[in-house]
């Protein structure tokens, strides 16, 4: 008897068991595609409200391991051919920790 012969075979032997694990299967698939649109499209629709308010930089200048960059590369960088504008921003990470010291919310500045 082949593989096949005996799996359709215990495919219709076990005809409800069959049909929950088809089902489960489709939900569990449904569930990850629902899942990586809901991600893709908050990520488009922050990008977009964040591009609305302030542009999309061109050119991001950043210090290396995070650390901070000087304000003398400001009026170098804004002096550079093909600049427009510069802004400087600030980055960040805070915790909010309620009395329990739970961490509630984790936002980035």
């Amino acid at each position: 008897m082949t593989s096949w012969r005996w799996t359709a075979r215990e495919l219709l032997r076990r005809r409800a068991r069959s049909l929950l694990t088809l089902l489960g299967v489709a939900i569990g698939v449904a569930a990850l595609v629902a899942t990586w649109v809901t991600a893709e499209t908050t990520r488009e629709a922050a990008r977009t409200m964040f591009g609305a308010l302030g542009g999309r930089a061109a050119l991001e200048v950043r210090s290396v391991g995070g650390g901070g960059v000087e304000a003398a590369l400001e009026s170098e960088v804004r002096t550079a051919t093909g600049i427009a504008d510069v802004v400087p921003v600030a980055r960040g990470t805070a915790a909010l920790r309620a009395a329990s010291g739970m961490t509630r919310w984790s936002l980035a500045l």
